[in-house]
């Protein structure tokens, strides 16, 4: 199957986060009766391009990373100890043991660091799928750093804090900021981007094999990319697609050669009506497609449902939430 990589010419903005008055004491947590809730929405690397390896031997990398309507939701409420609870469509697909689990790790970390000890029941219902190359546990660990600086009156813009964020996981700085950004090196570097417009209508397609990034970076065999200087303020969608078109994710080969149905799924999104561009997102499986409309997206992703039923398809839509925030 030869399915080329094509580009067609061609707000609904989340729930605010629940306000929290500080407390007066580092002890003194969370007050009121309800839980204090944060939204860890699904990521997307529009590209995602390998450039060179670290002293450490860890893969080098650059690329825009943009959220989507998808997401988890988190929720704090007070307890005698650390206790997690996940439900939801995927929340028996995480099988981490307790204490490696990156939740759990989050919330230790932070507690050691600012000398708290957790006594907090988090709660997850788990909407995005696991090891789908969404970011679904890096977008969960980061909101669990943004709950607890809340629920704890900690400023979350603490030098201190965003180091401890990459040390979960390469994705967590650039959840953390939780903007459209540029990610660079091992994650560590984050340069805010802006998008063209508040929503972009997309189709996410998983196939059934889940991957580990593990995985596809050891089966990944080059070439490296030239590394740019990417600073990413589109005024169109136009713009931002023809700017797409001259990019890829190195990933795809090798992700490709661990689950065929990856060509597959890019072609059925790129064959269907209204698809502009689409694409394999961080090391997959989730293919994703950006479309002309509400409408041609929600049909494609009915098609193509109804066609491999043994797929996971949704369609949402990336939204924009451009900051100027330094980087980290």
């Amino acid at each position: 199957m030869n399915c080329k990589n094509q580009y067609k010419k061609n707000s609904r903005d989340p729930p605010p986060e629940k306000a929290f008055k500080p407390p007066t004491s580092p002890d003194l947590l969370h007050t009121t009766s309800s839980p204090l809730t944060q939204l860890a929405h699904a990521k997307l690397n529009l590209f995602l391009h390998v450039v060179g390896v670290d002293k450490n031997g860890l893969h080098k990398l650059e690329s825009l990373v943009v959220f989507t309507e998808l997401h988890d939701l988190i929720a704090i409420e007070e307890a005698d100890g650390l206790a997690l609870h996940r439900h939801g469509p995927f929340a028996r697909k995480v099988d981490a043991k307790p204490q490696e689990d990156i939740i759990i790790q989050a919330a230790s970390s932070l507690g050691k660091l600012v000398g708290i000890t957790p006594k907090v029941k988090i709660s997850v219902t788990k909407n995005i799928p696991v090891s789908a190359g969404l970011g679904g546990g890096s977008s969960d660990a980061a909101a669990t750093l943004k709950s607890l600086c809340q629920y704890w009156g900690i400023k979350k813009n603490r030098a201190d804090i965003k180091k401890l964020a990459l040390t979960l996981g390469a994705d967590v700085p650039a959840c953390f900021h939780g903007k459209e950004a540029v990610m660079r090196g091992v994650g560590e570097i984050i340069i805010p981007a802006t998008l063209p417009t508040s929503r972009i209508p997309t189709v996410l397609v998983k196939p059934k094999k889940p991957l580990s990034t593990r995985s596809v970076f050891e089966r990944f065999e080059g070439p490296f990319s030239d590394e740019q200087d990417l600073k990413l303020r589109f005024k169109s969608l136009g713009s931002l697609l023809t700017y797409l078109s001259t990019k890829t994710n190195s990933l795809t080969a090798s992700a490709r050669n661990l689950c065929s149905d990856i060509e597959h799924a890019l072609c059925s999104l790129q064959t269907s009506s209204g698809c502009t561009i689409s694409r394999l997102s961080g090391s997959g499986p989730t293919c994703f497609g950006l479309f002309v409309s509400e409408k041609s997206a929600n049909e494609a992703a009915a098609k193509i449902a109804l066609a491999h039923p043994d797929w996971w398809v949704i369609s949402t839509a990336i939204l924009k939430q451009t900051s100027t925030a330094p980087n980290l």
